[in-house]
């Protein structure tokens, strides 16, 4: 087969990088707070619990439909509610468009100002902003965030940040729901299908490499991108022309 010239940036270079950033941002004081924030949330849970557990029937039935009769329990509520608030406020402000983990702009400068890299071995490229999906996806989930928190998050961002008439995100909201979403994730059905498969692919690749991130490597990167490629084709990755 003749192979023209490729100019676009080898894969496995971009795959380092985010790899990188994955163990860095991991041990982060920035995953530490937020898990802090997250753990005072679930601490006011606790005791939620158990003071309900106290309770008799009727007095139980007053404290839920009016947290106020109770301040142990309005108190641990009001703990709880703005523990996880301050969290996705610290959340927003990290992986925002143009924030610190917002990989794009400087991959598409390790890229040479292209949008997409190549696995020159089997002449496949890759779009820049999977990366950022990736790395949000493993990242988030460290932090303690859940992943249908991540996953309608990002879906209320798209919906925000995107200029595009509602008529289209109706349209498009139905197509994903139906197609990959499922039931339950409501807002997440907004997400472009290949930015919401990218952070599932940063779920996975916690799930597998969480604990021991230091068994992370560029290749087990790609070969879970490969494995959802195969799997469903929402990645946005394509044929190499100059292959």
């Amino acid at each position: 087969m003749e192979v023209k010239r490729c100019d676009y940036v080898s894969v496995l270079e971009i795959a380092q990088y985010l790899c990188g950033e994955i163990q860095k941002n991991l041990m982060s004081r920035h995953v530490r707070e937020i898990r802090n924030l997250l753990s005072s949330y679930s601490k006011g849970k606790e005791v939620t619990q158990r003071a309900l557990g106290l309770m008799k029937p009727l007095g139980r039935s007053l404290v839920l439909a009016n947290p106020s009769y109770s301040p142990l329990l309005s108190a641990a509520i009001s703990d709880r509610i703005e523990g996880r608030m301050k969290a996705y406020d610290k959340w927003k402000g990290l992986v925002s468009a143009g924030r610190s983990w917002d990989h794009k702009k400087e991959i598409q400068r390790l890229q040479g100002d292209k949008h997409w890299s190549c696995d020159k071995s089997k002449h496949i490229l890759f779009f820049y902003d999977l990366w950022s999906n990736i790395h949000y996806g493993f990242i988030g989930k460290a932090a303690g965030f859940t992943e249908w928190e991540l996953t309608a998050g990002a879906g209320v961002a798209q919906l925000k940040d995107n200029n595009r008439t509602f008529t289209s995100w109706t349209s498009q909201y139905f197509q994903n729901r139906f197609r990959n979403i499922g039931d339950a994730d409501f807002l997440a059905a907004f997400d472009d299908a290949s930015d919401n498969e990218a952070i599932k692919i940063g779920f996975r690749l916690y799930d597998r490499f969480g604990r021991t991130p230091s068994l992370l490597t560029a290749q087990s990167i790609l070969s879970e991108m490969y494995k959802s490629y195969q799997n469903n084709g929402l990645i946005n990755i394509k044929k190499c022309p100059n292959h």
